[in-house]
C-alpha cells in the first residue's frame, strides 16, 4: 500500500501594533470669571496617556514658567493683555506617540485693573468708641466695599464707621474697589480695640512648683492683658527692683521665703490706672541632706 504524505501548509501571520498618542489640551479653571491684569489665573490641563509620572511644562509667550510639574494645573500671575499660554506634556509611558505633546494656545484678553487703593484707621480704640475707617484711591466710577475678616461687617461708604467697638471687632479690615469690567483693587488695615481699666498681669514660673534646690535656675514669665503696644516690665524680689525689664526673668540666687513680683506699666490710652503688680510667688527651698 502506497501512502501519500502531505506537506503541512505554511501560514504567515502579519502582526500590527497600534501606538497610542499622547495628547493635552488646556482651559481656564473658571472660564466665566473676569480676567484682569495682575490677577492670579488658574489654568487646567486635560490629557491622555500621560502616565503616572507626567511632566507638564507651562509656557507664556513661548518661555517656560519654572520646571515641569507632575500636576495638571498652573496658577499664573502678573500676566498682561495679549499673553499666550500653552502647555507641553511629556508622558512617562514608553512606546507612545506624539511625546512630548503640545496643547492648544490661549491668548489672554485681560481687562485693566483699577489702581491699588490705600486703607487706614484712626485707632487704636477703647471699647465703646467708634471705629473710623478711611480709604483713598484715584479715578471714579468704582463700586466700593469695606469688609472685615470675620464677615460680620460690610459697608459701601468710602470712609466708613463702626460704632460701639468691642474686642470682637478688632482685626483686619479690607477695602475693595471694582471697575465696570469686574476688576478689583484692594488694601487692608489692622484695627486694634483695647479694654478700659488697669492692665491685668499673670506670672508663671518654670519649674511650676516649689521647693527648689539652692542654685537652681527659676524662670518667671509675665502675661499681660491691656498692656498696650509697648508694655514696661519691672521684676522685683521682696519689693526691690531686680535686674530685668523684660517679660521674662531668670534667677539662680533665690533664697527661702523670697517673694517675686512683676510690675507693669501700660502705654494703652484706655488703661486706667496705667500700672499693675502681679500676685507674689513665694520661694521655698529643699533642705540639703548629706549622704
Amino acid at each position: 500500500i502506497n501512502s501519500k504524505k502531505t506537506k503541512p501548509e505554511r501560514i504567515s501571520v502579519k502582526s500590527s501594533s497600534i501606538v497610542a498618542d499622547v495628547s493635552v489640551s488646556i482651559q481656564l479653571a473658571d472660564p466665566g470669571a473676569a480676567l484682569c491684569e495682575g490677577m492670579e489665573i488658574v489654568f487646567e490641563a486635560t490629557s491622555e496617556n500621560a502616565g503616572d509620572k507626567p511632566g507638564y511644562q507651562w509656557q507664556v509667550n513661548g518661555v517656560n514658567t519654572g520646571s515641569p510639574q507632575p500636576f495638571p494645573f498652573m496658577i499664573l500671575n502678573n500676566l498682561k493683555n495679549g499673553d499666550v499660554v500653552k502647555c507641553i506634556l511629556t508622558s512617562s509611558l514608553t512606546g507612545v506617540g506624539n511625546n512630548p505633546a503640545k496643547s492648544n494656545e490661549i491668548k489672554l484678553n485681560l481687562k485693566p485693573s483699577p489702581p491699588t487703593p490705600v486703607a487706614s484707621n484712626t485707632g487704636p480704640y477703647c471699647v465703646g468708641e467708634t471705629i473710623q475707617l478711611n480709604a483713598s484711591f484715584t479715578g471714579t466710577g468704582y463700586t466700593l466695599e469695606w469688609t472685615d475678616e470675620t464677615g460680620n461687617f460690610n459697608s459701601s461708604i468710602q470712609n466708613a464707621t463702626r460704632s460701639n467697638a468691642t474686642k470682637d471687632m478688632e482685626g483686619l479690615y479690607i477695602f475693595t474697589i471694582k471697575n465696570a469690567d469686574g476688576c478689583t483693587g484692594s488694601a487692608t488695615t489692622e484695627v486694634v480695640v483695647e479694654e478700659k481699666g488697669a492692665p491685668k498681669i499673670t506670672v508663671t514660673s518654670d519649674p511650676p512648683t516649689f521647693p527648689i534646690c539652692k542654685g537652681d535656675p527659676v524662670t518667671f514669665t509675665a502675661e499681660v492683658d491691656n498692656g498696650g503696644s509697648k508694655t514696661t516690665y519691672q521684676w522685683k524680689i521682696n519689693g526691690v527692683n531686680a535686674n530685668s525689664t523684660l517679660s521674662t526673668f531668670t534667677s539662680i540666687s533665690l533664697k527661702e521665703n523670697d517673694e517675686v513680683t512683676c510690675e507693669v506699666i501700660s502705654n494703652s490710652k484706655c488703661a486706667n490706672p496705667k500700672n499693675a503688680t502681679s500676685a507674689p510667688i513665694k520661694v521655698t527651698m529643699t533642705t540639703n541632706v548629706l549622704p
